[in-house]
């Protein structure tokens, strides 16, 4: 019932849909059809004479990014780079990088210089160099990026999916001593404090109080 015969066209209704972005080929015995005269056509044995590639209809996904999300350390010259499943193509909108809890960092249009797309790759050169000890994310616009074949990639709506926090380099600073530099009167038993204005872990031994000579 599902190969019908109108004059000199067969007409094949498959009972299942084709697979997105497959490979076919058709095999027809040679004693399928026959002319009215009884004649038989030859049919097709081999995998070239018929076949087909059907249609991507797959939105591309992120395999990677770097700096991975949730990534610490990450430097202040550091490109970000997305890598799809698949060859991609630029589209249009931007790439808007924020520092969290402050506002744009740096909006970068898709199409700029910048942002490069190499096969499935995509590398974006931020134009500004991050701040120490930072928090960042990254959202993009769903007209930035397609497939080959067209399809959107969704982009980056919220600032979850992609944050990290950049490299501390800023040596730490004292706020404040005790006792305080030429303080007079420090009893005999009183501890030595220093206040960083940032957390601090032990490396080696602390220098000790040298009594005068």
């Amino acid at each position: 019932g599902n190969v019908t015969v109108s004059g000199a066209q067969v007409t094949i209704d498959l009972t299942a849909d084709f697979t997105d972005s497959t490979d076919y080929y058709v095999q027809i015995d040679a004693t399928a059809f026959d002319d009215l005269a009884g004649n038989g056509y030859a049919g097709i044995s081999d995998t070239t004479t018929w076949n087909f590639t059907t249609v991507d209809t797959t939105t591309p996904k992120v395999v990677t990014l770097s700096p991975a999300d949730g990534a610490t350390g990450v430097g202040l010259t550091d490109n970000l780079a997305i890598t799809f499943d698949e060859g991609m193509a630029k589209g249009s909108g931007d790439i808007v990088i924020y520092e969290t809890g402050v506002g744009v960092f740096e909006t970068i249009a898709v199409t700029a210089g910048n942002v490069t797309v190499s096969g499935a790759q995509v590398t974006i050169d931020p134009g500004t160099t991050f701040e120490d000890s930072t928090d960042y994310y990254v959202q993009i616009a769903a007209s930035c990026f397609d497939d080959l074949a067209g399809n959107g990639y969704a982009g980056i709506s919220d600032n979850t999916t992609w944050n990290f926090t950049t490299v501390d380099t800023t040596t730490p600073k004292v706020v404040s001593l005790s006792p305080a530099d030429d303080a007079t009167g420090v009893g005999l038993t009183d501890n030595l404090v220093i206040t960083f204005d940032e957390q601090i872990r032990r490396t080696e031994e602390p220098l000790r109080p040298i009594p005068p000579f």
